[in-house]
């Protein structure tokens, strides 16, 4: 069975502070794209730095279109 853990890039140092727990266990990581519309590091650039760094298995969310409640 494959274990996907979500880790919300709000900030390097969370990154960084569960990226060397979650190698030790073998997960893969899914970086989602702001989650709840919050503010985060980019997931493409999370993505690739974990992969690159710690040799994570990641998955990313991009957000192609940018919609809110104004429609504009």
């Amino acid at each position: 069975m494959e274990i996907i853990i979500e880790l919300p890039a709000f900030s390097k140092k969370t990154i960084d502070k569960f990226a060397e727990k979650l190698k030790e266990r073998n997960f893969d990581v899914f970086v989602p794209e702001n989650p709840a519309g919050r503010p985060a590091l980019l997931a493409a650039v999370t993505g690739t730095y974990l992969r690159t760094k710690y040799e994570l298995g990641v998955y990313v969310s991009l957000r192609l279109l940018d919609v809110n409640l104004l429609h504009a």
